[in-house]
């Protein structure tokens, strides 16, 4: 069966995920709001993106080919660490606004090496 499935063009990968509900017309009003939003920003205003990871040190086992009958292991750490990161960027002057080393959240900005040079 596997070499009738390859020679009719198949392969075996995992499906790309997209979001289950998008709607264009939303999306759409939302990048003129921004688009007029920047446009009008005063001197002493700035539009930030924010955003948050939770990055993870396990591995997460995915599908793959395997003889039958036969079990395949990946091996895992015991012990997890939770980490949270949060930053935003400002794209005009590329300003990062990132945890300072404490970790208690307290933001301070932060700007890119091209931008300190100007």
């Amino acid at each position: 069966m596997e070499a009738w499935l390859k020679r009719n063009g198949f392969v075996y990968k995992r499906p790309k995920n997209i979001p289950q509900r998008v709607d264009t017309l939303k999306q759409q009003a939302f990048i003129e709001q921004y688009l007029e939003l920047k446009q009008n920003l005063k001197e002493t205003e700035a539009i930030f993106f924010m955003d948050e990871v939770h990055p993870s040190h396990q591995a997460h086992a995915a599908y793959g080919w395997m003889k039958k009958g036969q079990e395949k292991t990946l091996k895992t750490s015991v012990r997890q660490e939770k980490m949270h990161v949060v930053g935003a960027i400002e794209l005009k002057g590329m300003t990062l606004i990132i945890p300072n080393a404490t970790n208690n959240f307290t933001f301070e900005p932060r700007q890119s090496a091209e931008n300190r040079r100007s």
